[in-house]
């Protein structure tokens, strides 16, 4: 188990959480949840691993990097070793490259295993499943959901939930952030009304479909009351909300910190944002998979990568290394602490460019990139001209298993088609169900039809288009003069949005993913 103290391992209070999960009807949890939410410390709500890590990360964040380094390939042994007995699609790929354990004698000997691929795990998630980790224990999760190709696999039920929430929690408190703060979210659409409290009180999702100048109004009095120190959500729902918080003019309401992911964030709208809530902004990156977890420390906004949680690479397009500070690549991760499905050089699409190995700000010896792309931002538009971002969409669920891929097409506000690659094993009972999903997401004021295609087209680079966007206004704005909150003029594309404009670039929705 080496030093980590975060090998797989469960106490009572965890397998009670993860039996009650089957067992006891979602709302007498949710009530019984918010009960002892109300007394209990929060690191005991959570299960055993989140409070080892947590424990970990308080003091591993200051160590030199000598020990981090030796923690790093402690860890990177354990995971190679446990996935070429373990796993069998990981014994093939290390048969077949003649690699395994004995082939780690330093941490840059993780170059010479093959990689992982997204393709990998969508022809065949099982065969990258331990062979030890219990059936019951195996939660499937899928990730894709805002580039229209889903990936599945598997974390350990609970386990894997804590210990992202243990790095989670890491990140967010660099900027004054606890598990009794108040926060707004603005992460979800959902039906039942447009306002949600959490059990404890602390936390109050506001349902993406409300973020428009019609329905702002009638749930003002509630965020007033509620008096948020910070807001969570992506880039584009947060410059939304900013929008309606300067045209409305909420008062009595101090924010402490915004917190997003997600999308990348462009300049004008973390100009934007900071000038109408007078704020940190706190940018995290994380992958459903949680094979990395990065964000900007208490000074600087470059992504501080946990070494703890795993080791990151940057590969040129040839699978070559990138080293040089400033030099970009793809963002390929190691995970320490997948054991259902481990993530070794897991190649996650998205884009970095190195920053330094040490914050001069903040004296943490984690690795830095200066920036990360390619989660960019992609809108719908409703009936009533409300922005329904890309990442509303997201599906961590089953839901898609029986689909290639899909894809969303839009001509005109309101209507949009849903087009659908089967894959051979789609039943019909599955399309009403998509359709349900789908639109509960949208929110409302929006018709949606699905067509099955035989194939979706790619970019002239290979990449899929979750979104086809072809409403002049949205895609290919003419640009206008659009005043910031402090008076001086910002150029951006015209879209209409209630009272206020969108702050979204002309281009912004049809650039390749």
């Amino acid at each position: 188990m080496g030093q980590t103290g975060v090998w797989y391992q469960e106490d009572f209070w965890s397998r009670l959480k993860c039996g009650a999960r089957r067992l006891i009807p979602g709302p007498i949890r949710s009530r019984a949840g918010g009960w002892l939410r109300a007394w209990m410390p929060y690191s005991w709500q959570m299960g055993s691993a989140f409070r080892s890590a947590y424990s970990l990360l308080e003091k591993s964040q200051w160590w030199s990097e000598e020990r981090i380094l030796a923690y790093q390939l402690d860890r990177l042994r354990e995971v190679v070793y446990h996935a070429g007995k373990n796993v069998p699609g990981y014994r093939l790929k290390f048969a077949e490259h003649k690699v395994g354990p004995e082939s780690i004698s330093a941490l840059d000997d993780i170059r010479r295993f093959p990689c992982l691929t997204k393709e990998d795990l969508r022809n065949d998630p099982e065969l990258y499943v331990a062979e030890t980790i219990p059936k019951e224990r195996l939660q499937y999760v899928t990730s894709g959901g805002t580039t229209g190709a889903p990936t599945g696999f598997y974390h350990i039920s609970q386990y894997n939930d804590d210990l992202a929430a243990a790095f989670r929690l890491m990140m967010w408190k660099r900027i004054g952030y606890t598990p009794r703060s108040r926060a707004l979210d603005l992460t979800a659409s959902f039906e039942g009304g447009l306002l949600h409290h959490a059990p404890d009180g602390n936390l109050l999702w506001v349902s993406i479909s409300a973020l428009d100048s019609r329905r702002f109004p009638s749930y003002l009095d509630a965020i007033r009351d509620f008096r948020p120190e910070f807001i969570i959500g992506f880039p584009s729902t947060v410059t939304l909300f900013a929008q309606l918080a300067r045209d409305f003019r909420i008062s009595g309401v101090q924010i402490r910190g915004v917190i997003t992911a997600s999308e990348v964030m462009h300049q004008a709208q973390r100009r934007y944002i900071s000038e109408v809530f007078r704020c940190r902004i706190l940018q995290w990156y994380g992958l459903a998979e949680y094979a990395g977890f990065a964000s900007g420390c208490e000074h600087s906004d470059e992504y501080h990568f946990f070494p703890e949680c795993g080791h990151v690479e940057l590969l040129d397009a040839q699978g070559s290394p990138v080293m040089e500070e400033g030099a970009t690549g793809e963002i390929v991760l190691t995970g320490f602490h997948n054991w259902a499905t481990p993530f070794i050089r897991y190649r996650t699409g998205d884009r970095g460019a190195w920053g330094k190995r040490r914050c001069g700000w903040c004296g943490r010896n984690y690795p830095t990139l200066k920036e990360i792309s390619g989660r960019i931002q992609e809108f719908l538009v409703a009936r009533n001209g409300r922005l329904i971002p890309s990442s509303a969409l997201n599906v961590h669920s089953g839901l898609f298993d029986q689909v290639w891929c899909y894809q969303f097409y839009q001509e005109s506000p309101g209507k949009v088609v849903l087009n659908i690659q089967k894959k051979p094993s789609y039943e019909a009972s599955t399309t009403e169900s998509i359709r349900q999903h789908v639109l509960e997401r949208l929110g409302g004021e929006v018709e949606l039809e699905i067509r099955f295609v035989e194939e979706i087209p790619r970019t002239q680079r290979g990449k899929h288009k979750f979104i086809v966007q072809k409403l002049p206004a949205v895609g290919r704005g003419s640009p206008a003069a659009w005043p910031s909150p402090s008076g001086q003029d910002t150029y951006l594309g015209s879209m209409g949005a209630g009272r206020g404009h969108a702050l979204v670039q002309p281009d912004m929705v049809n650039r390749e993913r």
